[in-house]
């Protein structure tokens, strides 16, 4: 199922994005997580593919995206 991890939701809204969230998280061996601030290793907006949360850096579980989060 890599494949599908790999792949991006894309949503009109937040709402429904989180439903979709909601789907897959923990459906992989690694989950998608989205950085939410900027620090020395990573930028506001990059996306971490990992089993555990990154360190040090405020981000989240998230399968869905906006346009304006791309």
């Amino acid at each position: 199922m890599h494949e599908m991890l790999e792949d991006y939701i894309l949503v009109g809204t937040k709402k429904i994005g989180w439903e979709y969230t909601g789907l897959f998280t923990g459906k992989f061996d690694e989950e998608k997580y989205y950085i939410k601030a900027n620090n020395s290793e990573m930028s506001n907006g990059d996306i971490v593919f990992s089993d555990k949360k990154p360190e040090g850096c405020n981000s989240e579980i998230r399968h869905h995206f906006t346009t304006h989060s791309i």
